[in-house]
């Protein structure tokens, strides 16, 4: 874990634990970033078909992104503030 630990909106837990067991379950190494704006799990993206679709489903239905990178990695960004949800 990196960043600064503070109190996150009980959907944004939710939104990282569902990416980050999704991805421990294929054995991969997260971490687990708190930066200015949200959340960001990373690691090695998992060669198994379908999973990048899965996460992909998640990280859109919190309103954050998913990219991956030419030397194998995924990246998940998790806003801390939901579109769809003014507070």
């Amino acid at each position: 874990y990196i960043g600064p630990r503070r109190p996150l909106p009980a959907a944004v837990e939710v939104f990282a634990y569902r990416i980050a067991s999704t991805l421990m379950a294929l054995g991969v190494t997260l971490t687990v970033r708190r930066v200015h704006d949200g959340v960001e799990v990373s690691g090695p993206a998992p060669a198994v078909p379908g999973v990048e679709r899965q996460l992909r489903a998640i990280a859109d239905a919190a309103g954050g992104t998913l990219s991956t990178t030419d030397r194998g990695a995924v990246r998940v960004w998790l806003p801390e503030v939901h579109p769809w949800r003014s507070e």
